[in-house]
């Protein structure tokens, strides 16, 4: 499967796969599933972080397209934040993030409700 998931990946890059990740994570390289993935994101860095640079970060918050969007860079933190610690403050951090965007769905529901009966 190695083999064949970049060359898969290539030719059908719309569809997700358990391909090469050993946790079976989905992967895909289609463009509006990536945007899809990315468009509202709640970004949660740690800032001393030596896996993963937390620029690349603070860039995907940047170029995403929704201004329902978040970023937390965590000083003292690394690569693992929900290991850390200090997870229960972060995991509220998520929850907190969740409970405005159901609030905030919610409220352009009713407000399109509103404009359909008006």
């Amino acid at each position: 499967m190695q083999v064949v998931a970049p060359i898969f990946s290539l030719v059908a890059s719309r569809y997700q796969f358990k391909g090469s990740h050993k946790r079976g994570i989905l992967v895909s390289r289609d463009p509006a599933t990536l945007v899809a993935k990315y468009s509202d994101p709640l970004v949660l860095h740690g800032i001393v972080d030596r896996v993963t640079d937390p620029l690349a970060s603070q860039d995907l918050y940047n170029e995403a397209a929704s201004e329902f969007k978040d970023i937390k860079l965590y000083g003292g933190f690394l690569h693992d934040l929900l290991f850390d610690p200090e997870r229960e403050e972060i995991a509220q951090n998520i929850i907190d993030w969740m409970h405005k965007k159901v609030l905030a769905i919610l409220q352009m529901c009713i407000v399109g409700a509103i404009f359909a009966n008006s």
